[in-house]
């Protein structure tokens, strides 16, 4: 079991950089899911009404779920008509 660790240590280490800032930005991705809960508690000490909670968090609900089409959608178009070489200059 110990060897497995001592590998396992090892290969995590020889990982490139690129792949600790990854697994680092969707770790705090992921954290931000923790903030509904606490947000409805905030709201709540706020004395909002359950219907004006449940009315925010669908709308925040409504925005993760649309939000990245309407940007892949509004970034197709942009780089449509635009030179191939500005791609990486849009990013």
């Amino acid at each position: 079991m110990r060897f497995f660790f001592t590998n396992l240590m090892a290969d995590i280490k020889g990982l490139p950089r690129p792949v600790y800032i990854l697994v680092v930005g969707q770790f705090m991705n992921r954290f931000g899911a923790f903030v509904y809960p606490f947000l409805t508690l905030f709201l709540e000490q706020r004395a909002y009404s359950m219907g004006k909670i449940g009315g925010v968090i669908a709308a925040i609900s409504f925005g993760n779920f649309f939000g990245p089409m309407a940007g892949g959608y509004l970034a197709d178009a942009a780089t449509r008509s635009s030179p191939p070489w500005s791609h990486p200059l849009s990013a």
